[in-house]
């Protein structure tokens, strides 16, 4: 069984004061891919940061590599595709449905759901004036490609096994996926 797994996060970062708080603010969906079927995911969180201070988590600046894989998981998971979005300002959680798609045809989500809408930078809290657009060229001079990633892994038309790039400008090497420890890609039908 072939799954997608979903998480968002509703951007409030005000009176975290406990870990239990933090876990409210996302929310995790469960996709199975086979079947097209969006539930939401029913179980227990935890952290193993539970020594830090939670003041540091209420930072408005969220630093980090984004890291995208098993890290100690099985050697049998497999991802196909990433996909990482701003929310807009003042706009509802995506549907069911809108989560399906950016499962199972993120291009054809980035189509129906993105391009020619507003949009909203990372670390604006309004939407932007200009409208999203996809494949500018370089070099870039719109904030789309910070705004929303989406990583078709081993299916873009110019990925290699050094380098997956972002749909939104295959063209733009800075947003490019850069990997570690592929060889080949092995393409599997799971629809």
């Amino acid at each position: 069984m072939y799954i997608y797994i979903y998480i968002d996060f509703n951007g409030l970062l005000n009176d975290c004061d406990t870990f239990n708080n933090l876990y409210e603010r996302f929310r995790i969906k469960i996709v199975i891919i086979n079947n097209g079927l969006v539930t939401d995911f029913s179980g227990t969180l935890s952290t193993s940061l539970s020594h830090l201070n939670i003041n540091i988590l209420n930072s408005t600046t969220i630093r980090n590599d984004l890291r995208i894989g098993p890290g100690n998981a099985p050697d049998d998971v497999s991802i196909y595709n990433f996909v990482a979005t701003t929310l807009r300002s003042g706009e509802l959680l995506p549907s069911d449905n809108e989560i399906l798609y950016m499962s199972l045809d993120s291009n054809k989500w980035l189509k129906w759901y993105k391009i020619r809408k507003p949009f909203r930078k990372p670390e604006s809290t309004t939407d932007e004036s200009d409208a999203f657009i996809i494949n500018e060229g370089t070099p870039v001079t719109t904030n789309c490609l910070n705004s929303t990633l989406v990583y078709n892994i081993g299916d873009g038309s110019t990925d290699t096994v050094n380098g997956i790039y972002n749909q939104v400008n295959i063209a733009d090497n800075y947003s490019s996926l850069v990997t570690t420890n592929i060889t080949e890609f092995i393409e599997e039908e799971i629809r």
